[in-house]
């Protein structure tokens, strides 16, 4: 079961780049402060 959880926040992290990553992507030029105050620090899956 430790496995699995450990596993799954594994993923999880993952995901949270990835999408980091594309919204970075999307939104190239927009200012880290503004990037932060969307919430992209503290972005999680749904």
């Amino acid at each position: 079961a430790a496995r699995a959880r450990v596993l799954e926040r594994f993923t999880l992290a993952q995901w949270n780049d990835g999408y980091r990553a594309l919204y970075d992507d999307l939104v190239p030029r927009a200012p880290a402060p503004v990037r932060g105050a969307a919430g992209l620090e503290r972005v999680t899956a749904p």
